[in-house]
């Protein structure tokens, strides 16, 4: 038989404080780099945490431990279509099992398991905070609950409503930190229990579509200028060509393209850097700054050493090209100097670059 102390430590709050001390810990001392919440991606979401029973509905069981795993899609960037399972670990309690027998009353103790089985849609509110890295949302679905019978019968299969909110942190590009919160109403007959989910878990992302640079088509070639009238004059060398064009003080090379969180120089962009070489053999007096720039994903300071990276990248490879590397200097600048918004794809693809500026 239960004690007063066992069902005390049953309630609700002390299980919803556990779990918030548990999540407030995590957070402070947990490090993001990359949120992406991405299009396409397969999430997978174990899960921890606790289920109270509604207390005013005479439900004959007492609070219990949950735990369970989560399946779903990212339809969009804030769209995720998620099937969840949870199985509840529950006791019947005290105040609604007393029953009558040949050998005289006697309250029943039997565990009580209750299983969930839920569909979700959860909506993301992306774009809120700096890189994304916390991202809170909303989530609403229906389901099935299986609750026993405390008498020895069989068990029923409950129509269920629910709806909450809950918040990720990254705490790497494909792996979240998640905490959710539900309200859970379920249907017997004419009646309906309002019932409390309250979890914890890790959310893995798997696949989905990557953000791409796209490369900006070429400025069209100016018109020839038409051809002057015959003059004797000296034969005059014409002037080097120019340089690309430039934008903020520096020459933009937008489709020097980095792979993800990568300092790598891509094939792509080698015949581009090519043309710098040229250009800088062919004015020898000519030094150059290095200037490397991201976007917004990600913490100011991971993108001010990866800005560095990346110039550092494109340096050694005109030093590997025979250019004098007293010419060259390099600075990151991170995510303090964009050309675009953030908000957007092609945004933040126009942010990830690496500029040229005379010094």
């Amino acid at each position: 038989m239960k004690n007063q102390e066992e069902v005390f430590m049953k309630k609700p709050c002390i299980s919803r404080a556990t779990a918030a001390i548990v999540f407030l810990i995590i957070c402070i001392f947990a490090t993001g780099a990359f949120a992406e919440n991405r299009e396409g991606a397969i999430t997978i979401t174990p899960f921890v945490g606790g289920f109270n029973f509604d207390v005013y509905g005479n439900l004959p069981y007492d609070p219990g431990w949950t735990y369970g795993i989560g399946l779903g899609y990212n339809i969009s960037e804030k769209l995720t279509a998620e099937l969840a399972f949870n199985w509840v670990n529950s006791d019947y309690n005290n105040n609604n099992n007393f029953i009558l027998t040949g050998s005289g009353p006697r309250w029943v103790h039997e565990d009580a398991n209750v299983t969930l089985y839920r569909f979700e849609l959860l909506y993301h509110f992306t774009g809120l905070l700096p890189g994304d890295m916390i991202v809170p949302f909303l989530a609403a679905g229906t389901g099935m609950e299986r609750l026993p019978h405390w008498n020895g019968g069989n068990a029923s299969d409950q129509f269920m409503l629910d709806y909450g909110a809950g918040l990720m942190y990254f705490l790497t590009r494909d792996v979240a930190l998640r905490g959710d919160i539900r309200q859970v109403i379920d249907w017997r007959g004419d009646r309906n229990w309002n019932n409390f989910l309250y979890t914890l878990g890790l959310t893995y992302e798997i696949g989905g579509k990557k953000e791409e640079v796209k490369e900006e088509a070429p400025a069209p070639a100016p018109e020839p200028a038409p051809a002057p009238a015959p003059v004797v004059k000296p034969e005059v060398t014409p002037p080097p060509p120019a340089p690309a064009p430039k934008e903020q003080g520096g020459i933009i090379f937008r489709n020097i393209n980095f792979d993800f969180d990568k300092a790598n120089i891509k094939p792509e962009s080698i015949p581009i850097l090519d043309e710098v070489v040229d250009y800088l053999k062919a004015n020898p007096n000519v030094k150059m700054e290095i200037q490397g720039h991201t976007d917004n994903k990600g913490t100011a300071a991971y993108n001010l050493k990866l800005s560095d990276r990346r110039a550092a990248a494109v340096k050694t490879y005109l030093v590997s090209k025979g250019i004098d590397a007293d010419r060259l200097t390099t600075k990151g600048y991170g995510l303090t100097k964009p050309v675009a918004p953030n908000n957007t794809e092609e945004g933040r693809a126009r942010n990830r670059r690496v500029e040229f500026k005379p010094i």
